[in-house]
């Protein structure tokens, strides 16, 4: 579930300007990316909700959180979190990789 949530979650960040240069260019449907917006935070709710039923207000700071990524550029947040990990592999290559290998 996870791994599906961080798929949605970067997916819907791209498409809504999070994303950087020429990919912010690709939104061109508002309603889909709103419909995928909605359907993931309903899973992080749902995560938050499962994982952390003692923190009940975890769900609404990671909210406001991701707003605050947006300042940050993607190669900024590659480098801080998944350098170590991925080495020198571009991060959309992976993440396209990710995304299709979960659609079994």
């Amino acid at each position: 579930m996870i791994a599906k949530l961080t798929r949605d979650v970067v997916s819907v960040s791209a498409l809504q300007g999070g994303a950087r240069g020429d990919e912010s260019r690709q939104l061109s449907d508002a309603a889909t990316v709103s419909c995928l917006q909605d359907q993931a935070q309903m899973a992080l709710c749902r995560h938050t909700q499962t994982h952390y039923p003692a923190q009940p207000t975890r769900f609404g700071k990671l909210l406001l959180m991701l707003s605050c990524l947006r300042d940050f550029s993607s190669t900024s947040i590659v480098d801080i979190f998944f350098k170590k990990t991925i080495g020198d592999i571009p991060f959309d290559r992976l993440l396209v990789d990710v995304y299709k290998s979960a659609d079994l």
